[in-house]
């Protein structure tokens, strides 16, 4: 090689190994199919003491479609074991070991050859021979001078599965590849998925339709046709060549002729040996296997690997984009149902308040009828000599409103309220897993386990705790209400007693009777009458005591449940507050539980889109370099051959 061709074989081959790179990390259990055999020549000779040739010749096809004859009579001589059955096990190694003193020109003596066993690799024989039946041992002429010829064991046999994936994982690493068929069952489906492998590898392949002499006349012709129209059909950039041959006339002639030193055009075969096809064929693989010619398959053998990696990664890559697609989809929907959800939530606060209002006013007017109907004038009038004990009416007053009528009622709202935002936590982590679960599976399950199959575990009773929690430390309904509870008693007694003293100043007996007749307790009136009030008089003095009283109650109404600043709005606060609390902390457990899945999710599309767009650089750049070989090639081949780059990809 020049040094412009070694430097483009060292760029093929550095995008070959990022292709590879690539591959993996697209497919991490898909077998790279540059991966086995990068290089044919260390594969087959390491530690053998030899080297191969640099350029590789690979003969593949279906078991007992003559491959082992094919090249046996290409050698001139029965080298390797053929038959009906499969005779090849191993990848049969062929080149040749000159000898320097055999006399100049081509030679047809049957050639010496030896054989050995790899050292290291039981699957690989090594025959090298003295020289090529008809060609001289060295120079441009000889099929053998630079090339390793490798038979491969035949696939698609029964039970010998270990067969198939020996030649499989050699194929990538070929420069050439000569694919024997045979007449007697021309291009089977096993060998069309081959053809379709070494294709996608962008292989120089030349295919020969073996067992020509099994057919009469025309029937030749027909099969070639239908052979060559099957192989179009998969090499649809380049036109790969089929050739009819018979292998076994064109060795039978060679080996009569070797006989008698004689060539086999001019031996006792000679017609048998120009039936065979063989003629027309060495033609072809000398010009295939010219020197020229070989440069440039070796040097584009790495390219069309790189195309074939290439295209697995990148439709890996396309498939998986597609798939993150219909994730992101997912986490759209999961948005839209989360906040649907964060706006159901979010309502619980509001409505925790309004509730709220509800039981303070009902308390209030409980409160109210209750001031109105229980609490008795002595209260009023006496009530400050015994503040402290259990009688007084401040602690009635609290314990009647605290533990009777607003407790029980708040805590139970508290609770409903736990347990409604609890619920609805629990239903939409359900539906959050259901919804990840649907997808499929490209990910690690962790995924999924790690959102919680069951759902997030939320205790409505928990949730209800904290939030009465908030309501009792505020000591609203403790030492506070009796302080305002105390406050207005003071107004209220005050009201009270002022109202008493103007009846009393200008009341008259009657007054006594219309207390009785409006409705006021008898321990009431026997207070006024204690105090002098026998003076009342009037129905109009009546009315003071009750409408005192009615006062008090509005006054009540409005400290309790009347503004800003009234007990409900304090303790409506509160508990909105400690909801809403909740609320948020149930939503970041929400948004936290749907994480790992978008996380992920979105992490892989960053990737994918980071390799795709690798992937398309190393395309862009393996189809220069592609260009720059065929521009370094003096012309390209007059040979029909399956390297699919004889057109420019611009």
């Amino acid at each position: 090689m020049t040094p412009p061709q070694l430097s483009l074989r060292a760029q093929s081959l550095a995008l070959l190994s990022a292709a590879s790179s690539l591959h993996r990390s697209a497919l991490p259990s898909a077998r790279l199919p540059s991966e086995p055999v990068s290089s044919l020549s260390a594969f087959l000779t390491a530690g053998s003491g030899g080297e191969a040739s640099a350029f590789s010749a690979v003969v593949a096809g279906e078991f007992n479609a003559g491959k082992s004859t094919f090249i046996n009579a290409l050698l001139g001589a029965p080298v390797l074991a053929s038959g009906p059955l499969p005779t090849t096990d191993s990848l049969c190694l062929i080149s040749t070991a000159p000898d320097p003193s055999a006399p100049a020109g081509p030679r047809f003596d049957p050639p010496a050859f030896s054989k050995r066993q790899h050292p290291r690799n039981v699957d690989v024989v090594h025959y090298e021979l003295s020289h090529v039946y008809g060609e001289a041992a060295s120079g441009e002429a000889s099929l053998l001078s630079a090339v390793t010829l490798v038979d491969t064991p035949g696939t698609n046999a029964v039970a010998e599965l270990r067969h198939d994936a020996l030649t499989k994982r050699l194929l990538p690493a070929a420069d050439v590849v000569l694919f024997v068929t045979s007449c007697e069952r021309p291009l089977s489906q096993s060998e069309r998925e081959l053809l379709e492998t070494v294709e996608g590898w962008g292989k120089k392949t030349l295919v020969l339709l073996n067992k020509s002499d099994v057919l009469e006349g025309g029937q030749v012709e027909q099969v070639r046709n239908f052979v060559q129209d099957k192989v179009g059909e998969i090499f649809t950039n380049s036109k790969v060549e089929v050739l009819a041959v018979s292998a076994k006339q064109a060795l039978a002639a060679k080996v009569a002729a070797s006989k008698e030193a004689l060539p086999a055009d001019a031996g006792v075969g000679a017609r048998q040996f120009l039936a065979s096809g063989f003629p027309e064929l060495e033609a072809r693989l000398r010009d295939v296997l010219s020197e020229d010619n070989r440069v440039t398959h070796k040097l584009l053998s790495p390219v069309g690997l790189a195309d074939s990696v290439l295209g697995e990664a990148g439709g890996a890559l396309e498939g998986k984009r597609e798939v993150l697609r219909g994730d992101i989809a997912t986490l759209d929907l999961l948005a839209a149902q989360f906040e649907s959800w964060k706006g159901d939530v979010g309502n619980e606060p509001g409505k925790a308040r309004a509730a709220c209002g509800e039981l303070f006013r009902d308390a209030v007017a409980e409160q109210a009828a209750h001031i109105l109907k229980s609490v008795r004038l002595a209260d009023y009038l006496y009530g400050d000599k015994v503040e402290g004990s259990e009688e007084h009416p401040i602690s009635r007053l609290h314990e009647k409103l605290v533990e009777a009528t607003l407790v029980p009622p708040l805590r139970g709202l508290a609770r409903r309220t736990g347990k409604a935002l609890a619920n609805k936590t629990k239903n939409q982590s359900v539906a959050v897993v259901e919804f990840i679960k649907k997808r499929p599976l490209h990910f690690d399950n962790s995924i999924v386990s790690s959102t919680n199959a069951a759902g997030l575990s939320v205790s409505g009773d928990d949730v209800s705790g904290r939030i009465w929690g908030e309501v009792e430390a505020s000591n609203i309904l403790g030492r506070e209400l009796r302080q305002t509870i105390a406050d207005a008693w003071e107004g209220a007694r005050g009201r009270m007693l002022g109202g008493i003293g103007a009846a009393v100043a200008g009341g008259g007996g009657a007054g006594y009777f219309s207390l009785v007749a409006a409705g006021e307790g008898l321990d009431d009136v026997f207070v006024l009458a204690g105090l002098g009030a026998s003076s009342l008089v009037g129905l109009g003095g009546a009315g003071v005591v009750a409408r005192t009283k009615a006062s008090i109650a509005a006054g009540w109404a409005r400290e309790l449940a009347g503004g800003d600043g009234s007990v409900e709005a304090r303790v409506g606060k509160i508990l909105e507050k400690a909801t809403s609390s909740e609320v948020e902390q149930l939503t970041d457990l929400v948004s936290m539980q749907v994480l790992p899945f978008s996380s992920y999710i979105n992490a892989e599309a960053e990737d994918v889109q980071a390799k795709l767009r690798e992937c398309q650089s190393l395309v862009d750049e393996n189809n220069d370099i592609r260009n720059k070989i065929i521009d370094e090639a003096d012309s390209l081949f007059n040979f029909s051959g399956g390297w699919r780059s004889e057109k420019k990809i611009v």
